[in-house]
């Protein structure tokens, strides 16, 4: 039904995040970002100077792309370059969500530069490995008359601390 009615199948993985529109049943556009979530591990990493291991483990343990969730006064240990350093929750969700946010706005832009967005009757699926970060999600949308919102509802417990929230107005 997906297929038949319009959906777009985004799968982040560790390196790469790809596209794939089906419109009227059919494959019709298919894209390649170059971007993942390697990305988000190496941006940690690089903000926070640790290496690429500690930054996939305080990501996989404590990362978090909703910051409605995280407690302001949450804070973790990370093991940088230069000795242990205690940082908050928070800090870690804004490097995870800058990089997601241009993920995110990369695959808005290919879908309207294709004319694809506005046949997505059925939203978008999201799915992926991406280093561990993401196992599944499902886009949902309202059909209203004033755009359709989409959000992203986690759909398995692997993807509570990646649970991404975003919100695309079409």
């Amino acid at each position: 039904d997906e297929k038949e009615y319009g959906v777009c199948l985004v799968d982040i993985g560790a390196g790469t995040t790809n596209l794939a529109v089906y419109l009227d049943g059919r494959l019709a556009l298919v894209r390649t970002l170059q971007r993942g979530g390697e990305n988000v591990t190496r941006d940690i990493a690089a903000v926070l100077q640790t290496t690429t291991e500690e930054a996939e483990r305080i990501k996989i343990l404590h990362g978090c792309v909703d910051l409605s969730v995280v407690k302001p006064d949450h804070m973790i240990q990370v093991q940088g370059i230069d000795g242990t350093q205690t940082i908050s929750r928070i800090e870690l969700a804004e490097i995870i969500i800058a990089r997601y946010e241009e993920i995110f706005t990369s695959i808005r832009e290919e879908l309207e530069h294709s004319g694809a967005i506005h046949g997505l009757y059925h939203g978008v699926v999201l799915t992926g490995d991406a280093e561990g970060d993401i196992r599944s999600f499902k886009l949902v949308g309202n059909d209203g008359n004033s755009g359709r919102y989409i959000t992203v509802e986690p759909s398995g417990e692997d993807c509570v601390h990646m649970c991404y929230y975003y919100n695309w107005t079409f």
